[in-house]
């Protein structure tokens, strides 16, 4: 159940006392919380998702799981969508893509996070909104991997990937601002295109430095808030200045799912890291990797190496990080 981890590991998220194994539960030795085994995960959460209920999640948790016995990872992707008849037809297809190209994506972040700070890849990393897991599967260190998602579906789908790619990790169902780890537990924690998506940023944002180890590391990759180009969630230009209100009516009048999200500037990422007690904090607007612009058309394929080339140079990089597309952030816990 958790590979590498050991339950000594993990912690209640409500009082931060150790668990012991009680059937098919966790239980705190504590406050005397009771935590369900659901597909082989652990599910620590202490809120509902932005999206189904938790009960509801678990049910179409296990259905994935009963399919996944013998569907491939992308078989599995697309039996989600099956079970998932909400989720736009249009929408379907750029996630299905997203997703399958994920791995080659991650690497790309890991590579401009080497360029932001050195970390001990031989330590513990935990991935906090994991998603399908492409990050874990990219990383591919010497220590042990974790990965963290509010979506216990998702997770189930995670383990398909990684167990075709021979990697090992421990998946914990929670959420970012009450993480089950114990203090200073960890080396590395990543967050793609995650943060943005946590209602409590915050919280998650000192739940992160109280799992960090001294001299560990939070690197963070999140779309720019005040990006000209087009949102990431609704495919509009500017979308970062609108009302959640008017994204949303946007969204439903392109037939898509309203987003739930808290987009970030350059100032706010670093004012969050910094209020958390990360005292380096360095931010940078990355280049965009061969993965998302082979998703593009032949004009947006040229504004992608222009801006690349032009992100080299600190004038290009520090216009980037007002209006550019995406931020890398990477703060340390001294």
């Amino acid at each position: 159940m958790l590979g590498r981890l050991s339950l000594a590991d993990l912690v209640c998220p409500q009082c931060q006392v150790g668990l012991v194994a009680a059937g098919a539960e966790l239980e705190c030795g504590g406050c005397g919380r009771h935590y369900p085994i659901v597909a082989g995960i652990p599910d620590l959460r202490l809120s509902e998702g932005p999206f189904i209920s938790n009960a509801d999640d678990r049910v179409k948790a296990s259905r994935i799981a009963e399919r996944a016995r013998t569907a491939s990872f992308a078989e599995l992707v697309a039996h989600y969508y099956e079970l998932t008849p909400e989720v736009p037809t249009s929408d379907r297809a750029r996630f299905t893509s997203s997703m399958l190209g994920g791995v080659e994506r991650s690497a790309h972040w890991l590579e401009v996070f080497s360029g932001l700070t050195p970390w001990n890849a031989a330590g513990r990393l935990v991935d906090v909104g994991c998603g399908t897991a492409p990050m874990l599967a990219a990383a591919r260190p010497g220590g042990e991997l974790v990965g963290v998602d509010i979506a216990l579906r998702w997770l189930v789908i995670a383990r398909k990937r990684l167990e075709e790619s021979g990697i090992e990790a421990t998946l914990i169902c929670a959420n970012a601002e009450s993480l089950p780890l114990r203090a200073a537990s960890a080396s590395v924690v990543t967050m793609d295109s995650a943060l943005e998506h946590v209602a409590g940023q915050e919280a998650a944002a000192r739940e992160v430095f109280r799992v960090l180890a001294p001299g560990g590391v939070w690197l963070v990759a999140t779309p720019n808030r005040w990006a000209w180009g087009p949102d990431p969630h609704i495919g509009v230009p500017f979308g970062g200045y609108l009302t959640s209100g008017m994204a949303a009516r946007i969204a439903r009048w392109r037939r898509a799912l309203p987003p739930v999200r808290r987009l970030l500037g350059a100032r706010s990422l670093r004012r969050l890291m910094r209020a958390a007690g990360f005292g380096s904090v360095r931010i940078v607007a990355p280049p965009i990797g061969a993965a998302q612009r082979a998703r593009l058309n032949t004009v947006g394929r040229i504004v992608i190496d222009v801006m690349n080339r032009f992100v080299r140079h600190p004038i290009g990089d520090r216009a980037l990080q007002a209006v550019g597309p995406l931020l890398a952030a990477a703060g340390r816990k001294a």
